[in-house]
């Protein structure tokens, strides 16, 4: 075994993708080559004999406690929702899907079938919309909504009816008070894993998740083939014509509508089945020119609950049925709402109907709410997450988020439940796992799956491509597109032309070929599945945990590609990362688009979002839908561009770029300019403006590894660089060559059986030669820092002549210092003089002081900078606002007069810039006497009061117009944040800065409150 050749080594993973893939046909087969498995070397370290993990004791945080949980954000599960909460229940809904309605608008199901009617008022809002007042009719005209319609009436209901809801929340654990009894349930989310704390649950799943978690019965799923549901809009059916069910019209600019029937092989009901149904579904009915597809399969369960009575009647109406048929025997406290309930296959198809389902939810609401009013359930400090210990299992660290969800209302500090000591099944297990099937993800996936990785990409969302499929941005800006991108565009355009698209590629065409090459090359999709924790071995990661929609689980694996651009494995795992705290808030615009089918390129930014906040995101979500409540849809992908990065083995820096820094380790070329959508926080752009032209940027293989770690690879936003170097790096051409070589460096370390840091990297680099990402001349190279000592003495002459020195000077300050200091005492020339103070100022050396007082004094404000969206290029600051920070840099109180005579210049129309500049010099002073002009300027009309503190505030003052950007709104909000901000640290007054930042440190935008609570912590790193 330990002098095993590498012939053998594929002997034993033919055995294991045997067992993977033929278990569910042969067990007992599978079980006895997995007993032989047993005695052999662990394939890349794992042993298959574990069929868990060991998750170690911890404490998970409360985030709501209430009376009734509801899982599911179905139609008939906001119905019952409503009807809880309007008896008087205190109501807490989740759903996975970053939307309500899945039960209509994942499939598309959104028509009413002949003989049924609209009756309840929720069903009215659906398909009446709003009644119009100025026509008398008796006969309101029903009408086919779309799905903006739909999702927008389920969130008003919710919102009026004070039930609290979070969308993209997966239910992983059931919590039991000390008499056994059910407590509450766990959710998985961005924000990490949280408790909430209730009395009822009502499952309004489509397969009912929630009650097969919490230890229900069912009948066995029926092995063979399957009847599914699938929709399809627009294109040609052509071969898959013969399972064409039938043709219906939507509200879709009048393109054709096919409902198919598929007859789908299914050994079981396991997840595996599923998403391998799913995955056959999508090959069968793909259409050249489709313009969407339902986004999940529809079928009506063939397995039902065991539950206290079986009801074989048919549906005559929500009234008629008896509801002990939707509660599972020897369980209590717990309601089936759906397709699972114990009753006939034809009531079960009549519950799955949006109508007679909100009658059935409504019902079930109210009994929910009287049995949760006779509940009584022990208090939180004997609670715990219910679990067994595998005597098999794996010891690993499970590293997770489990500082809690910022809620509304807010809830004690400290309440904690208890996890102890448990294990996690493992669900999966290969060579690499790419965590986001995004712009990076993708490629990676295919560069790995082609290099004979096993592989799993898991995607949280419905399709492939990221920003530029889902989020809709479906053109290039920039980006170098070569190599692995120039095939990705021509694979896009083999398709057949479409017709709908308006600009850029068809969303449709792109999602489609990047599935397709991932599976074609052996590799597995796992779409509604989102990575929520990270499996450590020392410093090498050997798996993530994932939620599904079939529950919680390990997937093991020799490397984890982390694309999701949030860095969210590496922070599960407690790596160092970049991202807002108390330094400063500069960060790039967010956009959120609309969405029609066939419709191609929408670009936006009109806010910021934090996307390690579920609650952010659930406002984005909300208010989205009421900014483009006419579109026929929203998307469903937050097009953020700054997101949290990992600190790597090298970290790229603008001056990196701006210096065209070579490495030994390159293996991607980025292009782009310094277009930030935002204002800059580098030193280099309070000096010089950040350039317009294209750049190139070269990345090295090293800022993909967190720093001291193995087994883990960061692709796309979340890679290792500072934040106003990733303008030049984001491009979705330079992600998409970097992702691709990130999945290629997996499959060479599986195929060599080491790890991503110990692999030949100038192998790497010859592939990347041979199929065009980087030149050959790249083979060679070294890196060319540090720079000459002839370099930074000239850079620094430079300095005092036009700046133009600076990119070298900042790259290495500690040799550049005692040439600056001797520059400027020798300088003879006011103007040259003047430059050597504001660079060694912004270095915080005092030596020129002197000249940046009199600068400061004589000069008045020139002209400023807004917060700007769209096409923002150049500097963010005047040359004014750089001379008032560099001056508050010194540290020298000499210069203090000198800013609060420009601080008392300000009026509530001067520009954001000159306000951020005043801020920032008097909070580096800290000095006490610059608190009083503070607070008196925070408190001029229009200068305060912008925080977001509920959501109907949030939504009417999120304007509408113009549709793609705003800028309002942040300008108003930084400013007054960065103000009080420098108030707070410069003493206070009368409580007036603590009192801004702490409205804000409940803001319902994540990257505000993640920045006041920093500051007010006294975290300024």
């Amino acid at each position: 075994g330990a002098q095993r050749s590498r012939s053998t080594d594929t002997d034993v993973q033919t055995l294991v993708r045997f067992i993977s893939e033929g278990s569910i046909y042969m067990p007992r087969l599978s079980l006895s080559i997995l007993f032989i498995l047993s005695f052999c070397m662990p394939i890349n370290g794992f042993a298959l004999r574990n069929a868990a993990i060991i998750e170690s004791a911890r404490e998970i945080p409360l985030a709501y406690d209430v009376d009734v949980i509801v899982v599911g954000g179905t139609t008939r599960g906001v119905a019952a929702a409503v009807a809880a909460a309007n008896a008087g229940a205190k109501v807490f809904l989740c759903t996975d899907r970053p939307y309500l309605g899945e039960d209509m608008c994942a499939t598309y199901r959104l028509w009413l079938e002949d003989g049924e009617t609209p009756e309840s008022g929720l069903a009215k809002s659906i398909f009446l919309g709003e009644p119009d007042t100025n026509t008398v009719t008796t006969a309101p005209l029903v009408r086919m909504p779309t799905p903006m319609t739909v999702k927008i009436a389920l969130d008003t209901a919710l919102l009026d009816a004070g039930v609290t809801f979070l969308y993209g929340s997966y239910m992983a654990d059931v919590l039991h008070d000390s008499k056994g009894r059910f407590a509450g349930i766990t959710i998985v989310n961005r924000s990490g894993r949280q408790a909430i704390r209730g009395k009822v649950i009502i499952d309004a799943t489509e397969r009912a998740m929630a009650a097969r978690i919490c230890g229900a019965e069912f009948m066995p799923y029926p092995a063979g083939k399957q009847s599914f549901k699938r929709i399809v809009i627009g294109g040609d059916p052509g071969d898959a014509a013969t399972m064409l069910d039938r043709e219906i019209t939507l509200p879709t600019r009048a393109l054709p509508v096919y409902e198919y029937t598929l007859e789908l092989d299914m050994p079981d009901g396991s997840w595996d089945s599923f998403v391998r149904a799913e995955t056959e579904a999508r090959q069968l009915t793909w259409q050249d020119s489709q313009a969407a597809a339902s986004e999940k399969l529809y079928q009506v369960p063939p397995d039902p609950l065991k539950a206290r009575k079986t009801w074989l009647g048919k549906w005559e109406g929500a009234d008629s049925l008896d509801v002990d048929a939707l509660r599972p025997g020897g369980i209590d406290s717990l309601y089936v709402l759906g397709g699972c309930a114990a009753v006939s296959r034809e009531t079960a198809a009549a519950i799955m109907r949006p109508l007679a389902g909100m009658d059935l939810g409504a019902r079930v609401g109210k009994m929910a709410a009287k049995e949760a009013d006779a509940q009584i359930i022990g208090p939180v400090s004997e609670m715990y997450v219910r679990g067994q210990i595998d005597p098999d299992a794996r010891h690993a660290e499970i590293g997770e988020r489990l500082n809690g969800s910022r809620s509304t209302p807010p809830l004690k500090v400290g309440a904690m439940i208890s996890s102890p000591q448990r294990s996690i099944p493992v669900i999966g297990r290969y060579d690499t796992v790419v965590v986001g099937g995004g712009t990076g993800g993708a490629s990676a996936g295919i560069g790995a799956a082609r290099g004979g990785s096993r592989t799993l990409v898991i995607e949280y969302l419905y399709g492939l491509g990221g920003v530029g499929t889902i989020g809709r941005i479906a053109k290039y800006y920039h980006g170098n597109r070569v190599g692995f991108t120039a095939e990705i565009d021509a694979g896009v355009a083999s398709f057949k032309p479409d017709s709908h698209k308006r600009r850029g590629w068809s969303i449709e065409n792109k999602m489609e070929w990047l599935r397709r090459e991932i599976v074609n090359a052996g590799g597995d999709v796992w779409f509604r599945t989102l990575g929520a924790g990270a499996i450590m071995e020392g410093d090498r990661c050997i798996g993530v945990i994932v939620a599904t929609p079939a529950g919680r689980g390990a997937v093991l694996a020799n490397t984890v590609i982390d694309s999701t651009g949030n860095s969210v494995i590496p922070a599960c795992a407690g790596m160092e990362t970049q991202a807002i705290r108390g330094e400063h808030i500069s960060v790039q615009g967010t956009g959120m688009p609309q969405q029609t089918p066939g419709d191609g390129y929408w670009n936006s930014d009109w806010t910021f979002v934090d996307d390690d906040d579920v609650l952010d995101m659930w406002r984005v979500m909300v208010v989205g839908k009421q900014k483009y409540k006419n579109a026929f849809d929203l998307g469903q992908l937050i097009d953020t561009r700054a997101r949290r990065r990992i600190v790597g083995d090298i970290v790229i820096s603008p001056m990196d770029i701006m210096n065209k820094r070579t490495y030994p380790d390159i293996i991607t070329v980025a292009k782009s300019n310094f277009d930030n959508h935002g204002f800059s926080s580098h030193d280099l752009f309070m000096v010089s403006a950040p350039d317009t032209k294209g750049l190139t940027g070269n990345v090295p293989y090293r800022a993909l590894m967190p720093k001291g770690k193995d087994g883990l690879l960061v692709t796309g936003l979340g890679m290792s660089a500072h934040g106003d170097a990733m303008p030049v790096m984001r491009m979705q051409a330079d992600v998409q060559n970097q992702g691709y070589a990130a999945g290629k460096a997996s499959a060479m370390a599986a195929e060599n059986g080491t790890t991503v840091r110990k692999i030949d990297v100038k192998a790497l680099q010859r592939h990347l030669v041979d199929v065009g990402i980087i030149p050959e001349s790249f083979l060679s190279v070294e890196d060319s820092y540090p720079l000459s000592d002839d370099a930074m003495q000239v850079a620094v002459k430079q300095i005092g002549t036009n700046y133009s020195g600076i990119a070298v000077v900042l790259s290495d300050t500690k040799r550049a210092l005692p040439h600056l200091r001797s520059a400027y005492v020798s300088a003879t020339d006011e103007a040259q003089k003047l430059r050597y103070a504001h660079v060694l100022g912004m270095l915080f050396d005092d030596t020129g002081t002197a000249s940046l007082i009199k600068a400061v004094t004589a000069g008045a404000w020139d002209k400023g900078w807004n917060f700007r969206g769209l096409g923002q290029y150049g500097a963010t600051t005047s040359y004014m606002d750089n001379l008032v920070i560099a001056l508050g840099r010194t540290r020298d109180t000499r210069g203090l007069p000198a800013v609060l005579v420009k601080l008392k210049a300000l009026t509530p129309e001067s520009e954001f810039s000159h306000c951020r500049a005043v801020a920032m010099a008097l909070e580096t002073f800290m000095d006490p006497r610059a608190a009083k002009p503070l607070s008196d300027f925070l408190q001029q009309p229009g200068i305060s009061g912008h925080s977001f503190l509920e959501i109907r505030d949030v939504i009417e003052r999120t304007p509408v117009k113009p549709t793609r950007s705003d800028t309002s709104t942040r300008n108003h909000s930084l400013r007054e944040l960065i103000l009080a901000r420098a108030l707070y640290r410069c003493g206070d007054q009368k409580g007036v800065g603590e009192a801004i930042l702490k409205n804000y440190a409940v803001d319902y935008r994540g990257h505000y409150a993640r920045h006041a609570k920093s500051v007010l912590q006294g975290d300024d790193g």
